[in-house]
């Protein structure tokens, strides 16, 4: 196979890296990725009434950069404190939506440093 492809690469302890359009030559793969260290969104979830919300959430983080359309949705558990973390990722600036189905959602921007970041979000 060659020409254009997605290439997605982690390790335990280091940010989740996409690279779109990524040219492989039919002679060969192998190519350097160069991982960064990784950093951790703790959300901290409100229902609309302002109480700790625990349940299944849908959660879509897209990276805020120029050029940058890459989304990565998954779900994450919040426990009784409304607390859930979401680890593996890069430091930058993202756009965070959450959604609880039958209960609500929320969106927001968020900029996140190296180590432990903590977000507020009240479900609307």
């Amino acid at each position: 196979m060659s020409g254009p492809c997605q290439v997605l690469a982690s390790a335990d302890g280091y940010g989740i890296e996409f690279h779109n359009d990524v040219d492989v030559p039919e002679e060969g793969r192998q190519f350097d990725i160069a991982l960064r260290p990784a950093a951790t969104a703790l959300l901290v979830v409100t229902d609309p009434a302002g109480k700790p919300w625990c349940g299944d959430l849908i959660l879509s983080v897209r990276r805020v950069v120029a050029g940058a359309g890459t989304s990565v949705g998954t779900g994450v558990k919040t426990d009784a404190e409304g607390r859930a973390a979401y680890r593996q990722i890069l430091p930058g600036e993202y756009s965070l939506r959450l959604i609880a189905k039958g209960v609500g959602e929320a969106e927001l921007h968020a900029k996140i440093e190296p180590g432990e970041n903590t977000l507020r979000v009240q479900l609307r």
